[in-house]
């Protein structure tokens, strides 16, 4: 059976009417909030945020709790423009797959019995993560967080510690 050209054109809108109607009435597609999960590998405590651009005061306790300095047991004010970073993350992996923290907020005094961190780091502002991902690479990591393009990224490919280092500082890429 051949189509002429006019029954082919009118039989792809009307297919295509159809998608668009589907995708307009599903609920879940249109509405589909991104899921920040971060778990601290060292305490194990986590945290899952709906993020919508805003956060509740509930949620940003949990993070703030969660990226704690887990030697010392304090808990700082964490910039949460960190959550913003992240949900560019999981956006451009297509995942909503946890992000597993190896360090956030250090107090000066962690920082100072830590070899190879910064005399002025800013974990000690709250203003720094060190993370990673169980279906990324590291590469793959560095080179989403470098595409936010919101602070700066650094990446630590060793074996015993791989991660991808991001801030809410400069821009910069080491």
């Amino acid at each position: 059976m051949t189509l002429s050209r006019r029954s082919f054109f009118t039989t792809s809108a009307a297919a295509l009417g159809s998608v668009a109607m589907t995708s307009l009435a599903s609920p879940a597609l249109a509405l589909s909030v991104p899921v920040v999960g971060v778990q601290c590998l060292h305490t194990k405590r986590s945290c899952s945020i709906a993020y919508d651009g805003t956060l509740s005061s509930k949620e940003a306790a949990a993070f703030r709790s969660v990226t704690r300095d887990w030697r010392a047991n304090e808990i700082f004010g964490m910039d949460l423009n960190l959550v913003a970073i992240l949900s560019g993350i999981a956006k451009g992996a297509g995942s909503d797959q946890e992000f597993g923290l190896i360090s956030g907020y250090r107090s000066p005094a962690t920082n100072a019995k830590l070899n190879g961190t910064a005399k002025r780091s800013l974990h000690m502002k709250g203003l720094a993560m060190d993370i990673r991902r169980s279906d990324l690479s590291t590469r793959d990591l560095y080179s989403l967080a470098r595409a936010q393009r919101a602070g700066g990224v650094g990446y630590y490919p060793q074996a015993h510690n791989r991660f991808v280092h991001v801030d809410t500082g400069n821009v910069r890429y080491w």
